[in-house]
């Protein structure tokens, strides 16, 4: 499946591999920075957040993948 955005303007996909790259190291070292990145998909998704709370549990860093998997249950 395609990664879709309802505003093609701004590529989520590449958003999120940034976060994957360079955020997260700064993270572990303490950094605090914006939202809990599966918090915000699920809420920009109208989602429970159970997938959230499952993605954090499982100390998941992949967020491209959560999307997409998100988007896969959405349609």
């Amino acid at each position: 499946m395609l990664f879709r955005s309802k505003n093609p303007k701004y590529n989520k996909l590449a958003v999120m591999n940034f976060v994957e790259k360079h955020m997260l190291q700064l993270r572990e070292e303490g950094v605090v920075w914006g939202y809990d990145i599966p918090y915000l998909l699920t809420g920009i998704l109208n989602s429970h957040p159970s997938a959230a709370i499952q993605f954090i549990k499982e100390k998941r860093t992949d967020y491209s993948m959560f999307y997409q998997e998100l988007m896969d249950n959405v349609l």
